[in-house]
């Protein structure tokens, strides 16, 4: 039995004590006998005292009533975000999946654009078509997000900002590719970003299937860029600059 509810039996049984106690002299006294434990001058000096100790005791009781009711509230409410939580997590693989296909297009497409000499200054060369940003597989991230706890939160907001961090940039140097000449630590810098994005989705697999992470596999920059086709010591700089980023990550994730 909950201390509640045996708080209340004690106090409904205190109640029909003193009321049954009060009730009894009454009648007692009515009948010409003497009050022994009731006289008038005993109620008139403690009937405060006795108001005071029910109303104590019945807001006690309602004190108990309102946090038994607010503690079932949230435990239904813990259940129901667990439900969307499941919900959410079945179509989330697909989404990740789509995210990882979108950096291995980026990368593809900027490591295609480096020029053949490690020493040269840039590319003079227009960048007409980008891979598409999965918008529809970013709202699935998000609808996870809503429902998720930590460090998943932390995760997913960390993924759905860089995705539009990293588009953004990237759409700004292929812009800009159009009227001047796009330099080598540029495309290092967009190369490093979808990298970093595909690490951001990678790490999110396990949660999204709800197994625990393989024994010994431990998720890097490098990793990524070995997903996404890119051999990190074919191009020069990019090896010293992911390493950079990855040493950042705690401190400025979207750098």
């Amino acid at each position: 039995m909950k201390p509640y509810f045996r708080l209340t039996i004690a106090f409904v049984a205190l109640c029909f004590f003193i009321i049954g106690y009060v009730a009894g002299g009454i009648i007692y006294a009515a009948g010409g006998g003497e009050v022994f434990f009731v006289p008038s001058a005993l109620l008139t000096k403690y009937d405060g005292f006795v108001g005071g100790l029910l109303a104590f005791g019945a807001g006690l009781l309602a004190y108990f009533g309102i946090r038994d009711q607010l503690n079932q509230t949230a435990a239904m409410e813990e259940e129901r975000r667990k439900r969307e939580e499941v919900a959410a997590r079945v179509v989330l693989p697909l989404a990740l999946s789509a995210t990882l296909d979108y950096c291995q297009s980026c990368c593809k497409l900027i490591a295609e654009l480096f020029p053949a000499s490690s020493h040269a200054h840039g590319i003079n060369m227009r960048i007409s078509k980008l891979p598409p940003l999965p918008r529809t597989e970013l709202l699935v991230q998000q609808n996870t997000l809503r429902f998720a706890t930590e460090p998943q939160v932390t995760q997913l907001s960390q993924l759905l900002i860089f995705s539009q961090i990293q588009n953004s940039r990237l759409t700004e140097l292929a812009d800009r590719s159009e009227s001047t000449v796009v330099t080598r630590y540029s495309l290092l810098a967009r190369l490093c970003d979808a990298v970093k994005l595909h690490f951001f989705a990678s790490r999110l697999f396990e949660y999204a299937r709800g197994t625990p992470p393989p024994s010994g596999r431990a998720l890097s920059f490098a990793n990524s860029a070995f997903n996404c086709g890119i051999v990190i010591e074919d191009i020069e700089g990019l090896e010293n600059l992911i390493s950079r980023r990855e040493e950042l990550l705690a401190s400025d994730p979207y750098i």
